[in-house]
């Protein structure tokens, strides 16, 4: 018989529920050789734009696909302000089809900047919570909280705020 080993506990068969008691957050579950870890699959999200520069901007609109003509004319107006058109960018309704989430944005889209109108951040699955008006990275996407778009239209204050923040994030001087 070998040293320092006791017959009869050589083998003995544990529940499952007692190695996270016995062994805390120091375990890892390893699959099976040969069993697949298959990821659920992303969202297609639906689009309007060119998505070149892969810049998102977010709306929540559920009388439009996109946006009425009046809040389109004022969408463009702020992206020729900030040299974008709509083939830089790729807009999308939040309310129009399914939900989406942050990480289907960066998924489908291979977002990098994500300006949002009107829509709180735990609806897209934000692990934090970000204020209007403030520029945060949350997984190497830069994302840009605001009121809904037709607030800031009617209200100079909340314009000249937007601003800002536009000048800040797309780097304009």
């Amino acid at each position: 018989m070998e040293a320092n080993r006791i017959p009869g506990l050589v083998k003995i068969p544990l529940p499952d529920f007692l190695f996270p008691e016995l062994f805390g957050d120091n375990l890892v579950r390893i699959p099976n050789p040969g069993s697949e870890v298959i990821a659920p699959p992303l969202r297609k999200v639906p689009f309007l734009g060119g998505n070149g520069s892969r810049i998102v901007f977010m709306v929540s609109d559920p009388a439009h696909k996109y946006l009425d003509e009046d809040l389109m004319d004022f969408l463009q107006g702020l992206l020729k302000a900030c040299g974008l058109t709509m083939d830089d960018i790729a807009l999308v309704n939040f309310q129009h089809d399914a939900p989406v989430t942050y990480l289907d944005i960066i998924g489908d889209l291979s977002a990098q900047k994500m300006v949002v109108f009107g829509v709180p951040p735990r609806l897209l699955q934000l692990p934090v919570d970000l204020p209007d008006f403030q520029i945060e990275n949350v997984d190497n996407l830069s994302f840009l909280f605001c009121p809904p778009l037709s607030e800031i239209q009617s209200n100079k204050e909340t314009k000249r705020r937007l601003w800002a923040c536009l000048q800040s994030i797309f780097q304009l001087k």
